[in-house]
């Protein structure tokens, strides 16, 4: 039994050693696959700070009477304003929580956890 053990574990780092370029295209497919996680969140992120942002001036400019100028009346243009504000602060809010959300779910699936006192812990299994 202690030789099949000897040998296992013998094949087992000969493997290992032969394919050091797989094991490590493997990690560098992992960590692209972050970056493009977290860029998709970043993308949304900025597409709701944007959203915000104009309707925030959009509620302004209506409340400066320039909606006047474009011949939009002020019960449209102060929708549309309250509206896109509206939608862009709850978008973002949504994606923030979604990214933490994934974010944890994916620390978790490669070893990487936190503690109660926000410490970072690692757990390696091998």
């Amino acid at each position: 039994m202690r030789v099949v053990s000897y040998y296992s574990t013998c094949i087992t780092f000969a493997f290992l050693y032969f394919n050091k370029s797989l094991i490590y295209q493997c990690f560098i497919f992992i960590s692209l696959f972050f970056r493009l996680v977290y860029k998709w969140f970043l993308v949304i992120y900025k597409i709701s700070y944007f959203l915000g942002i104009v309707g925030y001036l959009c509620v302004m400019f209506t409340l400066l009477g320039l909606n006047l100028i474009f011949l939009i009346k002020p019960q449209v243009s102060m929708d549309f304003g309250l509206l896109l504000l509206f939608y862009g602060l709850y978008f973002g809010v949504v994606a923030r929580d979604f990214a933490e959300v994934c974010s944890d779910t994916m620390a978790t699936q490669i070893g990487v956890c936190f503690l109660h006192s926000k410490v970072l812990c690692q757990f390696l299994d091998f």
